[in-house]
């Protein structure tokens, strides 16, 4: 099974014509008017007139049926939380809810934001939506910023920021795990050496999403070991600032974790979270999602060519080696019947390590890295209009076949009962 069994009280809704119109009326405003402005703006509207029509009827569905299963252990516990008021205790190191969620409740005030116009299961719809195409925007400035046209970029920043993953989380899991567009924001502002805003994005991060915290964090040391052989001392303090703005959301964390409600052992940790949520070589997999459809194919060749073309003349071997690395903690820590001995050393080594229940995560690292390998590639090529035609056709045929047509890909529930 990709996820958990169905629950007996799940009542399927079919979309109306209505939520279909609204789509397409929303993607045609949109995309018509991204034409008549430029810069960011231009980025968010071609962005979000495209997530309105490759997800129709999702963007008509949004305050009238729940996103995905409903109930689920995670999506009705995290109404259930927000229900019960918890993101309002997060200083409150004795309540359970806390403890249980940890520092990062940040996607419940944004809940709490959208419910003074929405139901406040529809808050939870629209902050899923939002998350997408925000990654997909942040996706797609990084790769501008790394010099891929703004056609290019768009189309690219696809299989990262609309991947199978996202879709499978909206269906049944709590709405921080979409929120994956920190990852390529925080690399589009420390590439530009804005401390301030690493600050910022840093503590957002710790908020928003532990694990896209964790991520960061990994990102920044990595980049660290570089700058100091390199004496980039802007890079550096860059790092230094995301730290900061990380620094008392950890601290937050690590008292949350040895509480009378914190939900489980190190030991435990270990062997019924993360030896189980990984990514796998054999059978090829992310999270049980098979890799073939989690991963497009396209990337991956462009990726491999890369990767082969920048060993060969010697240029970027921290970039592969620190995809590499991320790679290896995604396997989790076991490799077959041995451990696997680069996760271990972190379990042994880092204070807290213990509490990623998700070693799979760590994959969105190489997979945006080899997103923007692709696109270096797609750069070099200077395809034209017609290239970048058959490119970006190839690349919605992959999605509509590898994400839209899963089993995963969430379809709509009735809605919860209203907070009496």
């Amino acid at each position: 099974m990709y996820g958990p069994p169905p629950d007996a009280g799940q009542v399927l809704v079919t979309a109306p014509l209505l939520a279909w119109v609204v789509c397409a009326v929303a993607a045609a405003i949109l995309l018509l008017g991204a034409r008549r402005v430029r810069g960011w703006l231009q980025l968010a509207a071609l962005t979000l007139g495209g997530l309105f029509a490759l997800t129709a009827p999702m963007g008509g569905m949004l305050a009238t049926a729940v996103v995905g299963s409903y109930p689920t252990i995670d999506k009705a516990g995290s109404l259930h939380f927000f229900r019960e008021g918890v993101h309002w205790h997060l200083l409150d190191a004795a309540d359970p809810g806390v403890q249980l969620i940890g520092v990062h409740l940040g996607h419940l005030w944004v809940v709490a934001l959208l419910a003074l116009l929405l139901p406040d299961w529809a808050g939870f719809n629209v902050e899923s939506f939002l998350n997408v195409w925000l990654a997909w925007v942040c996706t797609a400035a990084w790769l501008e910023h790394r010099g891929a046209k703004r056609p290019e970029a768009v189309l690219l920043a696809i299989p990262f920021a609309l991947n199978l993953h996202q879709f499978r989380d909206i269906n049944w899991y709590t709405v921080e795990k979409t929120s994956i567009f920190l990852l390529p924001l925080w690399l589009l502002v420390m590439d530009k050496r804005k401390a301030a805003a690493c600050v910022a994005v840093g503590a957002l991060a710790m908020f928003l999403n532990v694990y896209m915290g964790v991520l960061i964090a990994a990102m920044g040391a990595w980049w660290a070991l570089r700058s100091v052989v390199a004496r980039d001392t802007r890079a550096l303090a860059c790092i230094a600032a995301t730290a900061l703005g990380m620094a008392p959301f950890a601290a937050w964390q690590a008292v949350l974790m040895h509480g009378a409600h914190a939900p489980g052992t190190p030991a435990q940790f270990l062997a019924e979270r993360a030896a189980l949520d990984i990514v796998s070589i054999v059978p090829w997999a992310w999270n049980r999602l098979e890799g073939w459809r989690a991963m497009n194919l396209l990337v991956l060749l462009c990726a491999a060519t890369w990767t082969w073309g920048e060993l060969t003349w010697r240029r970027s071997g921290w970039v592969i080696g620190g995809a590499a690395v991320a790679l290896g903690l995604s396997l989790g820590p076991q490799l077959g019947a041995l451990p696997n001995p680069l996760y271990m050393a972190l379990y042994q080594a880092v204070p807290g390590f213990w509490r990623v229940a998700k070693p799979e995560t760590f994959f969105f690292v190489p997979w945006l890295l080899a997103v923007t390998a692709c696109a270096g590639v797609v750069r070099s090529v200077n395809l034209g209009r017609r290239g970048l035609a058959v490119l970006g056709l190839l690349l919605l045929l992959g999605w509509a076949w590898g994400v839209r047509g899963h089993p995963v890909y969430p379809s709509f529930y009735s809605r919860p009962p209203a907070l009496r």
